[in-house]
């Protein structure tokens, strides 16, 4: 099974996310991208590009859930006092991010395992398959 480098994706999410690396509070969130990447490879991924291209679409992964994460924290609230604190990220910017995944994702495509076959037993007991 392929192993991705934290630290490389890391550096990749600090510079998509244009965070800094003093106080990191986000490894959650790469440990997480990394770790269902990874269980989602075909068995004979190895190679150092397709490695670098899994560790891209981890890193555009964690920056999608900071981005989530983000807009949580800047959202419209209402205070017991009655004053309000006004959100001041676009909603844009969570199309961005889902883009941006969905883009990573595209290119590792050919490297991911597909589950998307489905064993079922038809009214007579016999197996079939969808896909």
């Amino acid at each position: 099974m392929a192993t991705l480098s934290r630290d490389n994706v890391k550096s990749l999410f600090l510079r998509i996310t244009d965070t800094e690396s003093s106080g990191f509070a986000y490894q959650d969130l790469i440990d997480k991208a990394c770790a269902g990447l990874e269980s989602s490879l075909r068995e004979n991924v190895s190679a150092s590009s397709d490695i670098k291209r899994c560790e891209y679409a981890a890193a555009a992964e964690a920056a999608f859930d900071y981005t989530l994460e983000s807009i949580l924290k800047d959202c419209d609230i209402a205070t017991e006092s009655g004053s309000v604190k006004l959100g001041s990220r676009s909603p844009d910017v969570v199309k961005a991010a889902q883009a941006l995944k969905e883009k990573a994702y595209d290119l590792i495509a050919d490297l991911l395992r597909d589950d998307s076959f489905v064993f079922f037993r038809t009214a007579d007991g016999a197996l079939g398959g969808k896909d």
